[in-house]
């Protein structure tokens, strides 16, 4: 705008126009640019973009931030230390603890009302306030069903779908990393226990295999649970395409990414998990379930399928879920074959991490000219839309 500025000065010295029309030119020029502006250029003059720490975890910690952090910290640190004590007066411990919790879950659920409504430092707050209260509402169904007298798959399954029902309800109250991190962390929870509770309804007891005798169903526990870790990284998956699709700002990007990097997290390491599982053989011995060159095969066609999907999309979350599924495949070849010696071992997987640091470096510069390149937003002419009570939408940590 200053080169319009500048023809203005210009056509009134020539005598081209004249005062009263030029300061008319001038006063719409400023005020185009003053519409034109972002909402957060009042608090950035200079037009200085945020740093990249700060766009994903918000502004920065002041000292009054830690000590109330810590006071509150201590605060319920001296509550459960109250309920230990109470727990061990009562017949049933399992209530002492469901009213603690209890009243511990109501505490941060009310501290992160009052504070969502304040600015990025306190809705910042207000989303670790209400983090802390998701895991409080399933330790209170935990308790409360165990004095019920349900069983351990039972109770997990309960209290994990409590926990997971209060994180939906913060997460649509206040869009955040925060509550995104809560919903995610609720989800796998419940996916955990749903699988304890298959388990007992197939074959009587968990999917958890028994370390002193051999289980007839164990190759098949092993491949129904890859089976249940697919479904739900894929559902995951589904999940942050469609938030990215939907993402109106940076914000709403940055929650997509998280949800697509929990979704290639959660394939990699649920079948990490069940692959290389041990267990008791028919021949007395203790060893793999499964030959190990069969699951890195299979970690290895997974780290492939996710790297297509981040060259293809543009996705840096994808290619660092792969990344993970490539450097467990090689560890377990390097365990499983290639050394014996401990000495060795740290050589080769030495070897491993650079290579793969550095074949991931590589991929991500094509990763960025993509479609969706670091995860973020097209590029707009107009200020970000915001999807929650703030513009910035920025309340980190995750």
């Amino acid at each position: 705008m200053g080169t319009v500025r500048e023809h203005i000065d210009h056509w009134e010295t020539q005598g081209l126009i004249d005062g009263p029309t030029a300061a008319r030119l001038r006063a719409d020029v400023a005020a185009e640019s003053e519409a034109a502006r972002p909402a957060q250029a009042s608090t950035n003059p200079e037009g200085i973009r945020p740093s990249m720490t700060s766009a994903v975890f918000g502004p920065a910690v002041t000292a009054a931030e830690v000590f109330a952090y810590l006071g509150i910290a201590f605060l319920a640190a001296g509550w459960g230390a109250f309920i230990s004590a109470q727990s061990l007066a009562q017949s049933d411990a399992n209530l002492a603890w469901m009213f603690g919790s209890a009243v511990e879950a109501v505490a941060f659920t009310v501290l992160g009302a009052l504070l969502r409504a304040g600015d990025d430092r306190r809705r910042r707050a207000a989303g670790v306030a209400w983090a802390f209260a998701v895991g409080l509402i399933g330790s209170t169904v935990w308790f409360g069903a165990s004095a019920m007298g349900l069983d351990g798959p039972t109770a997990g399954t309960v209290s994990a779908a409590a926990a997971l029902g209060a994180a939906v309800a913060f997460r649509r109250v206040l869009p955040a990393l925060t509550t995104q991190f809560a919903l995610l962390t609720s989800v796998t929870a419940f996916a955990t226990a749903a699988l304890a509770q298959v388990g007992v309804l197939l074959f009587g007891s968990s999917t958890d295999l028994s370390y002193d005798t051999v289980d007839p169903n164990a190759l098949l526990k092993v491949v129904l649970e890859s089976i249940w870790w697919v479904a739900w990284a894929i559902g995951l998956a589904v999940l942050g395409l469609r938030e990215a699709r939907a993402a109106v700002d940076d914000a709403g990007h940055r929650r997509a990414a998280l949800t697509r990097l929990w979704a290639g997290l959660t394939l990699v390491v649920g079948l990490a998990l069940t692959l290389t599982r041990s267990g008791p053989r028919p021949d007395g011995s203790w060893d793999r379930l499964i030959a190990p060159w069969v699951a890195q095969l299979i970690l290895l066609l997974v780290a492939g399928v996710l790297i297509e999907r981040a060259l293809r999309r543009g996705s840096g979350a994808f290619l660092a879920a792969g990344s993970v599924a490539l450097v467990i495949a090689l560890t377990d070849f390097n365990g499983a074959y290639l050394t014996d010696s401990v000495q060795a071992g740290l050589l080769v997987e030495g070897v491993i991490l650079l290579g793969v640091g550095i074949a991931v470096h590589r991929l991500r510069e094509r990763v960025a000219d993509g479609p969706e390149a670091s995860d973020g937003p097209p590029a707009s002419d107009g200020p970000p839309a915001s999807d929650g009570p703030s513009t910035s939408d920025v309340t980190g940590p995750a």
